[in-house]
């Protein structure tokens, strides 16, 4: 957990050793912190379409985006409508790229028998104020990636370990 989604994304960037010289595709309409995170460290965001179905990610735009320093695929599952993940998945995996999800407004989203947050390498949920589940701040990442979980353990305790005083 996280003081924020924004913080969550940030840190997901971190643990996945995304930096300079990397290209992250967003969406061209979401909240600014999808695209932000990716300046935070130091990336740099490549707008796509969004399609007129779930008002996600174009996967067709997105396959043309696509370069050589293409990191990652940031997928937002806007206003709990989970975007064409599937199809997104697919290309991640066949540009052997990482696809994130932002599911800050999709927490219970199901897509089939799965839920939203459940396709991509990691996925991060928001708790702020206009959420479906509210704390009045904070967030959450999920991910099946050990690796990935003991980084993020140490990036939001500030590199302590946690049995640490």
């Amino acid at each position: 957990s996280f003081n924020s989604g924004t913080s969550a994304l940030h840190a997901l960037l971190l643990a996945h050793k995304i930096g300079s010289e990397d290209e992250i595709i967003v969406p061209s309409s979401t909240f600014i912190a999808t695209a932000n995170v990716a300046l935070f460290v130091g990336a740099k965001p490549i707008f796509a379409d969004i399609e007129e179905e779930t008002f996600g990610l174009d996967p067709k735009d997105v396959n043309e985006k696509i370069t050589e320093r293409t990191k990652a695929i940031i997928t937002v599952h806007y206003g709990g409508c989970p975007s064409k993940v599937k199809e997104l998945r697919e290309i991640a995996d066949d540009h052997k790229i990482l696809l994130i999800e932002d599911a800050a407004e999709a927490f219970g989203a199901r897509i089939g028998r799965l839920k939203a947050g459940t396709f991509g390498d990691s996925a991060m949920f928001s708790f702020c104020q206009n959420k479906i589940i509210t704390t009045g701040e904070g967030g959450a990442v999920v991910t099946n990636d050990e690796r990935i979980y003991e980084r993020l353990k140490l990036i939001r305790s500030h590199g302590r370990l946690e049995d640490q005083q």
